[in-house]
Formats: structure tokens, sequence, C-alpha cells
């Protein structure tokens, strides 16, 4: 995928409470449209539910190394920065 230099990438951020469908949509907007999402993948303190994957899902981690986690990157959205782990 390529980008024009004056081109703003958006991000979409989709929350809801868990089951109303947030993880269908998702999935429906990269099967349709993959050129043009990509998925974040969170990290958690919560255990794994049935049939979900670490480091597909979710990162699962315990509470102490939730805390260790000092990996940031700085996404310049221009004129916004945002801070992701």
């Amino acid at each position: 995928m390529s980008y024009k230099s004056n081109q703003l990438n958006k991000i979409l951020v989709i929350v809801g409470p868990s089951g109303v469908g947030k993880g269908t949509l998702i999935n429906k907007l990269l099967n349709e449209f993959p050129n043009h999402f990509t998925f974040k993948i969170s990290h958690t303190t919560r255990g794994l539910r049935t049939g979900e994957v670490n480091g597909k899902n979710y990162h699962f981690l315990t509470k102490p190394d939730f805390e260790k986690v000092k990996i940031f990157k700085i996404l310049n959205l221009n004129p916004i920065y945002i801070i992701t782990n």
C-alpha cells in the first residue's frame, strides 16, 4: 500500500460492551478492505476465554507483567501524537 506524502492516515477505534459485535465488525472490515485496515492487538490482564489465542486476540498478561510493559510507539498523526503500547 502506498500513500502520498500529504495523505493523512486515520485511526478507527471500535469500542463497545462485551458481545455487541465488535469482533464481527472488525473481521468484516479486515476481510472486505484489506488494504485500508490493520488490527492492533491489545494487552489485557483478564483471563483467556474459550477459543481465544494469546497473541492473536489479545496479549494476555498478569497484572505485575502488565505494569512492567514500557514499550511504546508514538504515532505522528500530524498534528496529533498518540502513544500506544
